[in-house]
């Protein structure tokens, strides 16, 4: 994973040093520092999710397209990752689908919400809750 991450900040001009410190910052976050030295390959499916997050997030991104990204983890990894996203999600923009409504509701500042192929309603969480109650149709 390390050489994973490496890979973003690398690519858009960061510093050794400035990589290093990002690298440290994202396998802790992510709980990947005592995965660090092992291969993509030999990571179970929530660890990988991880590793596409950090890489997303890496090299001082300001606009991030996260699909789905807590989907196939258990609802404690879930939530651990939601927690990460919103120490992270500071001074970016974050584009998120979902099909959970709870990760839309503590992860979204505005959301917006789908119907047949067109946005049906956009607000922020507690608005679209005051507006539809318990059911977006």
């Amino acid at each position: 994973p390390p050489d994973h991450i490496v890979f973003s900040p690398r690519l858009k001009g960061a510093t050794i040093e400035e990589m290093e410190r990002e690298v440290k910052v994202m396998l802790a976050a992510f709980e990947l520092s005592e995965r660090g030295d092992y291969f993509a390959f030999g990571l179970s499916g929530g660890m990988k999710r991880k590793v596409c997050v950090a890489i997303a997030l890496t090299g001082d991104t300001r606009f991030v397209v996260l699909d789905e990204p807590t989907t196939g983890l258990d609802p404690g990894a879930r939530r651990r990752l939601w927690q990460t996203l919103a120490m992270l999600k500071k001074g970016r923009t974050i584009l998120l689908t979902t099909h959970y409504m709870d990760e839309a509701e503590v992860l979204g500042d505005t959301v917006g919400i789908m119907k047949d192929g067109a946005l049906a309603c956009v607000g922020s969480p507690n608005d679209l809750k005051q507006q539809y109650g318990c059911g977006y149709d």
